[in-house]
């Protein structure tokens, strides 16, 4: 039997600054290595539709978030909804999957999705809903049909085409 090591939050410079911390000198790659090399299966969790307010991102494109609606965190403090409606968002959330499976990550455990179902200014004429499964459409096509999705703070049933396992509860 193998077992599965999931990096939970933590491992990231910044909720939306997907790059390792200091925590993980070598990087994610060499993480991912290290632990198929001991035999184990790898996962990682983000929260790929967030970005908290400080970060780059939000100053360089405040065009590419949800239109005066934010997300406070009870830990982390307000935090950005990326509009993936929006090309340039849409192609930034993928590449922030890309180069996280590119890694050496077989699952993502994608976290916090319930906020693309916030109403608010969007990029394009889409409901919240609509919204939503572009977004896990975008991470599906992104990730890979080989890479497990596990969904977790998101709305049941909407997503379920998209995502391989579904977490209820805290």
């Amino acid at each position: 039997d193998k077992f599965r090591i999931v990096i939970d939050d933590g491992w990231q410079q910044a909720w939306g600054d997907w790059t390792a911390n200091d925590k993980f000198p070598s990087g994610l790659e060499q993480l991912a290595t290290d632990l198929k090399a001991d035999g184990f299966e790898t996962g990682i969790w983000l929260a790929p539709l967030l970005v908290h307010e400080d970060v780059a991102l939000t100053a360089e494109h405040p065009d590419w978030f949800l239109a005066d609606t934010t997300y406070n965190h009870i830990t982390q403090g307000p935090m950005k909804i990326l509009d993936v409606t929006h090309p340039g968002a849409a192609g930034h959330l993928s590449q922030v999957i890309e180069d996280v499976v590119s890694s050496g990550f077989d699952l993502l455990k994608i976290d916090f999705l319930f906020v693309g179902t916030f109403e608010a200014g969007r990029h394009q004429d889409k409901t919240a809903i609509e919204s939503y499964n572009m977004a896990l459409d975008l991470i599906r096509q992104a990730a890979g049909p080989d890479t497990i999705l596990l969904s977790v703070g998101s709305p049941p049933v909407a997503g379920f085409e998209y995502v391989d396992a579904w977490r209820v509860g805290p």
